[in-house]
Formats: structure tokens, C-alpha cells, sequence
């Protein structure tokens, strides 16, 4: 556990049965500080209870001792797989986020339901509408149509977000 919280580490893998502490309590300990962290445990322990306090940890293997090379290495294999996704998607994610605020920053932006209900709205378009984040979110879109608007702009509108989004 002190290795654990002193390195940056990716995976743990750890018997239940230690001398200081309990496997299964490091792995509460750790997942307490960081839930990402795929967790192996191993035992020669072979009792229900454990294996039910595995699935409620959502650990991410358990393997029965004596350890076997193949079955050690496959789990090994579907672990690192999942550790690659998971950072790739953090990534993506991070990516995403930096759009998003780059796009907020510049562009006014509403997304409404397809009753034209508004669900969300960023800084912008509440600057330009001259309404609150509260007052739009929750309200029909006709909100903000201005009555020298031609109703025609609106039809239009509507019918690209329902007929040509997919395109």
C-alpha cells in the first residue's frame, strides 16, 4: 500500500493473504483513493465470501493459486487491453472538452429536445438572448423568437433538425 501511494502505478496485484494487511483491505484502501486502478487479486483461499467481496470490489481478476503462466498472462493481457481504452477515452475525452470550451468560447450554442425544448445553453447564447442559463433551460425555443422574426426562418429551422441531422 505504501508503494502504492508512493509510485505511480497501473496495476495491483496482490495475494489476500499478507502479513500486515489483508489483500482485499489494501484493495478497499486503493480503490477508496482511486477507482481506476485494476486491481488482481490471487489466493489459495477458495471460500464464497471472498469471491462475493471480489465482485461487490469490482476488482478486475481473481486467479487461484498455484498461479498458472497462461491463465497469468491472459488476464494480464485483457487488464493492460482495458488500461490502453481507458486512457485512449481519457484522452478522447480531454480532446473533446477542449473543443467544447474553444467552441463556447466563441459560438453561441443552444441544444434543444425535438418538442424544441432547450436543454442547454452555453455563456454565449445567453449574452446575445439576454437570458439566464435558468430561464432558457426548460423553456420551449420560442423563447428567444423576436416578433419581427418571419415565422418561416423558425419552419425552416425545424425541419433541418428533424429531416437533414443524420446527413
Amino acid at each position: 500500500l505504501e508503494k502504492f501511494y508512493e509510485n505511480k502505478i497501473d496495476i495491483v496485484m496482490t495475494d489476500i493473504d499478507m502479513p500486515r494487511l489483508n489483500g482485499l483491505d489494501m484493495a478497499r484502501k486503493i480503490i477508496k483513493f482511486d477507482q481506476t486502478i485494476p486491481i488482481i487479486i490471487y489466493s489459495s483461499l477458495n471460500e464464497a465470501k471472498y469471491f462475493m467481496e471480489v465482485i461487490e470490489l469490482s476488482i478486475a481478476a481473481y486467479l487461484q493459486k498455484p498461479l498458472k503462466k497462461d491463465n497469468l498472462l491472459k488476464t494480464l493481457s485483457n487488464v493492460v487491453e482495458k488500461i490502453k481504452y481507458q486512457k485512449e477515452f481519457n484522452n478522447n475525452l480531454n480532446i473533446l472538452h477542449q473543443y467544447q470550451d474553444l467552441t463556447d468560447s466563441n459560438i453561441a450554442v443552444s441544444k434543444t429536445d425535438l418538442k424544441g425544448v432547450i436543454t442547454y445553453v452555453n455563456n454565449n447564447f445567453c449574452k446575445i438572448t439576454g437570458y439566464s442559463k435558468e430561464e432558457l433551460i426548460g423553456s420551449n425555443h420560442n423563447i428567444i423568437r423576436h416578433k419581427t422574426n418571419d415565422a418561416s426562418i423558425f419552419t425552416d429551422m425545424w425541419y433541418r433538425i428533424k429531416n437533414e441531422k443524420q446527413q
